[in-house]
């Protein structure tokens, strides 16, 4: 739950607990990721969007298969 400044005396007191909020909230995300890659198509409808074709990943293991995803594309010469 988010700090309040009525429940926590001092502007001191405050500060810290809104840094020790903001630093738990960025560790417990979790992100969608595309199986098949979308390339473009995020603003349409399409099987892209079907469940089949989404997975629910943690933020470091997303950004590797994005990162991994992107070199497949640089190998093969697609842009």
């Amino acid at each position: 739950m988010r700090p309040s400044r009525a429940r926590i005396p001092g502007e001191r007191a405050y500060r810290a607990a809104m840094r020790a909020w903001r630093a738990a909230r960025k560790t417990g995300r979790v992100e969608v990721n595309h199986r098949v890659p979308c390339r473009g198509k995020h603003g349409t409808l399409g099987c892209e969007h079907h469940l089949d074709n989404l997975e629910t990943l943690c933020q470091a293991c997303h950004r590797r298969e994005t990162a991994a995803d992107a070199r497949t594309r640089l190998a093969s010469g697609a842009a």
